[in-house]
Parts: structure tokens; C-alpha cells; sequence
């Protein structure tokens, strides 16, 4: 990307690439009014849902312009679920099929 190396020529180190591209998907959170959500956003809301189970603390933190709303999370939540159910129902049909299969040999 155009940061990788600056003006001084140094490279740049992990830590500040961390925090240059947390800048920069924080700009494109504000400057599209919160219709790019950054996967950090997502990421923080479906921790903090997980271990605080607590609606108001992620509406607090989405007050902050820091995460994604509720209801967002619980949308992706329940298809991550449904993802998540189909492929081990997958997975399970063809583990159920395979042993099928070597029944019969």
C-alpha cells in the first residue's frame, strides 16, 4: 500500500501498521456515515455481547461510534448460526454417506 515505507524511508513497524489501518477504517466508518462497518467494529460487539451479555453495554459502546448496534450483532450472529448449522449438517451427511459407503464394501 502507499504506507509502507514513509518519507524517512524506514519501514514501517507491525504496531503502527496495526494503528494506521484502525485509523483509517475509523475514517471510512465516519466519512460513510456508518454504512462501511469495519471488521473491528463487528468483532468488538460480538465479543462484548458474548461475555457481558449485556444489551445496554454494546449500545453504550455503539453510542461511542465504537461498534456496531445490537441489533446488527444479532443479525449476524443468527447467520453465522445458520452458516455455522448447515455446514455441520453438511459435514454430517457426508460423514453419515462415507460410512454408508464402507459398510457396503
Amino acid at each position: 500500500m502507499f504506507y509502507d515505507r514513509p518519507r524517512k524511508g524506514r519501514p514501517i513497524t507491525e504496531t503502527n501498521r496495526i494503528r494506521i489501518d484502525a485509523l483509517c477504517d475509523d475514517a471510512m466508518f465516519a466519512i460513510t456515515k456508518g454504512l462501511f462497518k469495519p471488521n473491528i467494529h463487528l468483532q468488538l460487539a460480538i465479543y462484548l455481547l458474548s461475555h457481558t451479555g449485556s444489551k445496554e453495554v454494546l449500545s453504550v459502546v455503539n453510542r461511542l461510534g465504537k461498534c456496531v448496534s445490537y441489533a446488527v450483532t444479532q443479525g449476524l450472529l443468527t447467520k453465522l448460526g445458520g452458516t455455522f448449522k448447515s455446514t455441520t449438517e453438511a459435514e454430517s451427511s457426508i460423514s453419515t454417506a462415507n460410512r454408508r459407503i464402507s459398510n457396503k464394501k
